[in-house]
């Protein structure tokens, strides 16, 4: 890609709940993202990006700090980031970016420590309607605005957009002519998600099919709206110079494993996400097949611009997109201490390990068994303790910065079954 006269504006953009295997992009034949797929055309993928953890703000706490959950500490449902992890808007405004974040998730309030460093920060509360999230219709239109008032501002921007369309409650049939057919009211919806997760109720005939459904349209709904906001770039003469980051906080399950939504294992449709990342004037696709993970998001945007990130274990991406070979030998590391679950995972190549303790887990060779079905310890025992050791050198995890979140944030998050 050829580089812009000066700094590109950043915009990182995350849709929550969304997993690789369901867009065009990476092979999915459901026709959910047809923008998202031209936007791959003139852009970089990675084939096999990896997630840091299976919820929300454990995944951006690391796509922000460029490190593993152990080193930012943002693990627990009351955990914020603490003050002295390094944070990339705090990195990019220190070298003169004028910075903007736009949130629906209440997980990523300012309360939690996602504030910081941001000129403009703005959660866009939950409904108690239905659809509980904002739209990313409504939340598009909210950056658009931002973006129009500021055009005598002559610094750079970044901006961090974080959309909830294909989070549960799966409902959002928005501007589609043919419903899904439901036997009952209640599947999809928050209360009826959390049943599932927590096996109070299983799942009826059909049930599993019409959510799956509903799940692909809402991921439809978002794809549309990022065309939109593409093309709105496009019109205000922003396109050409900007730096684009297209990914997902975490995947989401639909009896994959025997389990529903997130936040529970650290199984591949929960850590699968999409990355997807836009140089500025670059016009043709790459697509790179190294494993890769959430935490290289900051440091390849510090390393577009010359920079280093300042800690951290995620790594700059740049070597991989430059046409001369470089050796890259990374293992993507992801861990998940929330609600009494304990599991930590690694994974190098098609090698996987999820770990309940040094001594129990499972085993994963991926070509094997792609979709991670059964442990494979017995046959690949070298490979096994080779991942389990370097889980076991992982740092202690710093001590986390419990807070109190707001009457309304509090309230937002017991709405979603959260606390």
């Amino acid at each position: 890609a050829e580089a812009p006269a000066g700094p590109p504006n950043v915009i990182v953009y995350v849709v929550d709940s969304l997993r690789a295997d369901h867009l065009g992009a990476y092979g999915y034949a459901g026709g959910t993202s047809p923008a998202l797929d031209r936007f791959a055309e003139q852009a970089t993928l990675f084939l096999h990006p990896s997630a840091q953890s299976s919820w929300t703000r454990t995944g951006v706490a690391s796509i922000l700090t460029g490190a593993d959950p152990w080193q930012h500490g943002v693990q627990g449902r009351l955990d914020a980031l603490a003050e002295d992890v390094p944070f990339l808007p705090e990195v990019l405004a220190a070298r003169g970016y004028r910075t903007a974040g736009f949130v629906t998730n209440g997980n990523l309030s300012a309360g939690f420590g996602f504030g910081r460093g941001f000129e403009t920060y703005e959660h866009l509360p939950e409904t108690t309607s239905e659809w509980v999230h904002v739209t990313s219709a409504d939340l598009h239109a909210r950056v658009l605005e931002w973006i129009d008032d500021g055009r005598e501002d002559p610094r750079p921007f970044f901006l961090y957009i974080h959309s909830t369309d294909p989070h549960y409650p799966y409902r959002l049939d928005l501007g589609v002519e043919e419903s899904v057919p439901l036997e009952s009211p209640q599947w999809g919806s928050v209360a009826r998600v959390v049943d599932l997760q927590l096996g109070r109720a299983q799942a009826e005939i059909g049930e599993l099919e019409a959510t799956v459904e509903l799940y692909d349209r809402e991921i439809a709904y978002n794809d549309h709206h990022f065309g939109l906001l593409v093309d709105s770039l496009r019109d205000r003469g922003l396109w050409r110079d900007a730096l684009m980051v297209y990914t997902a906080d975490h995947g989401e399950e639909f009896l994959d494993h025997g389990g529903w939504g997130h936040g529970q294992t650290l199984e591949l449709e929960q850590l699968h996400v999409p990355l997807v990342i836009r140089f500025p004037r670059q016009s043709q696709g790459l697509r790179i097949g190294n494993l890769v993970s959430q935490n290289d998001i900051a440091p390849t945007i510090l390393g577009y611009l010359g920079a280093t990130w300042p800690d951290g274990r995620g790594q700059s991406l740049m070597p991989l997109v430059r046409p001369e070979p470089v050796p890259w030998n990374r293992v993507s590391l992801a861990s998940l201490q929330l609600d009494g679950f304990s599991l930590a995972s690694a994974r190098f190549g098609t090698f996987f390990w999820i770990e309940k303790s040094a001594t129990d887990g499972k085993f994963i060779h991926l070509t094997a068994d792609p979709f991670g079905h059964r442990d494979q310890s017995a046959s690949f025992p070298g490979w096994r303790d080779y991942l389990s050791a370097i889980l076991a050198r992982a740092p202690q995890p710093r001590a986390s910065t419990a807070v109190t979140p707001d009457r309304e944030v509090e309230k937002t998050l017991k709405s979603l079954g959260y606390i």
